[in-house]
This record gives structure tokens, sequence and C-alpha cells, in this order.
């Protein structure tokens, strides 16, 4: 998986205050003694990416999460930051323990408000760090006050690289105002614009089944259901992406029941 796990399409918050404090989690999986120097840091950062490709399961993310955050150096010039945060993105969605999941993504979000401090020039920051806010969202059922905040770490993604992770920054950020349109004060913007983004996202990148799916899980939200269809079918046959397979699997198992309820409905 590319960075962005099959939440994303992405997860966001339903509604409540804010999400729980990412604090109390900066002590999972101690990491060990750091590099000790930039060749030892490349060597653990090489091991982090090895450790994060498929077949992941727990236990290889976990250890790429924690060859990641050895590698951290004063200036993160390599890029350990993110990495640790792509790993707790995944283990936050799939690890088999409920509570674990709380604690990976409480941590990938404290790493990332660390990781976004030091005013990064790539992406990849700002996109794991909107990730993982997302996925703690979610999994506390709150986060009102913490919308704005990933709309702007996606703008800054959008900024920087539009075509980052197959078009990351429009897709997170398209779902994440459509999701919200309809919450006072709070939205990230309008369905319109959330649609805009997705089909931003799709224009870069037509064949990429998460955008597709995207794009066709937005109009069966604004219940435009003979409007989605083009692009579930177009799903069906997309390529699967270089180290996404079981994502793509899981794109299209529920671009699958997408269509069966659209025909269902039809009678």
């Amino acid at each position: 998986m590319n960075g962005v796990p099959f939440v994303l399409p992405v997860v966001l918050v339903t509604m409540a205050v804010g999400c729980a404090s990412p604090r109390a989690a900066r002590d999972i999986s101690p990491p060990g003694p750091g590099p000790r120097s930039s060749a030892e840091a490349k060597k653990l950062v090489a091991e982090a990416d090895r450790l994060y490709r498929e077949p992941r399961t727990a236990s290889s993310v976990e250890a790429s999460l924690t060859s990641a955050k050895r590698a951290v150096l004063e200036n993160d010039a390599l890029g350990a930051r993110w990495r640790a945060m792509r790993a707790c993105c995944w283990l936050a969605q799939y690890h088999p323990d409920e509570d674990a999941r709380l604690r990976y993504a409480q941590e990938g979000v404290a790493i990332g408000e660390e990781a976004v401090a030091t005013a990064p020039s790539g992406p990849e920051p700002y996109f794991y760090h909107a990730l993982d806010i997302g996925l703690l969202c979610d999994i506390t059922g709150s986060g009102l006050f913490r919308i704005g905040t990933m709309r702007a770490l996606a703008e800054k993604v959008i900024a920087i690289d539009p075509l980052y992770d197959h078009g990351g920054g429009h897709r997170f950020l398209g779902i994440l105002c459509y999701r919200t349109a309809s919450i006072p004060l709070f939205a990230a913007g309008t369905a319109e614009e959330g649609r805009a983004h997705l089909e931003k996202a799709l224009e870069h990148f037509p064949d990429y089944g998460r955008n597709l799916l995207s794009l066709a899980e937005y109009h069966l939200h604004v219940e435009e259901p003979e409007r989605a269809r083009p692009y579930l079918e177009r799903l069906l046959e997309s390529p699967v992406p270089e180290d996404e397979s079981a994502e793509h699997a899981e794109w299209l198992e529920k671009g699958r029941r997408h269509l069966e309820e659209i025909e269902e409905a039809e009678g």
C-alpha cells in the first residue's frame, strides 16, 4: 500500500468534540537507540520500506514502525517520521486488537505533530498527518475541531505536489468536504467542492481504483446512483496498483456491493 490505507478513501470525523489527546501514546513500541550516523539511518529507512511492502502483517508493519523511529535524525532529511506515520496509519486500521488501533492512531498523530513542526518540503508528512488525524477521529467518533486542520494539511499536500499518492491531497480533501458539508460551522467545504476535488484526482489518475471508488461513493452519498454506476463499472476493470493488491481487492469488493445495492434498488 503506497501510503494511503483503504479507509481512504479516508476516514472522517462524525461529530462531537476534539479527538483524544495523542500524547498518551508516545511510548508505544520503544524504538531503541537512534542511528549513530547518517549511513546507519539510511539503512534503517531502507529497512522500514522493505518491512512495509506487501504482504503486510501487523508484525511486519510494527517492525517497519520501529525501524523508522530509530532512523530519525535531527533534521529528518531522510523522511523517517513520515514512514513511521505511514506504519501507524496501517496499524490503526488493520491491527487485530482494537485498543492497539487506537494507540497507533494516537502515536501517528503525535509523530505527525513533530514532523510538520519542522516545515518539511515534501508532501508526505502533511499527507500522513492528515490521514492519522482522520483515523483517530474516526476511531474515537469525535473531532469537529480537527476538520480545519485536516483541510489545511490536504491543501498543503496539493500545493506541494497535487499528483502525490495518485492525487491523494485532492482525494482526501474531496471526501472531507462532502462528508462534512452538512455540519454547521465546521464543514471543510461544500459537497460540490468535494466533487470537484475528487474529479481532479481522477483526471490525473483515471485508472486508479481508489479514485474511481471515491467519486462513485460521492454520487451515492448525494443520492445519484446512476451517476455512480459508470465509475463502479470502471473500478471493476481497473488495474492492480503496485504494492496495493490487498487494497485493490477491497476496493473491488466494495464496488461490487455498491453495484448490487443499486440493482436491488432498481428492482
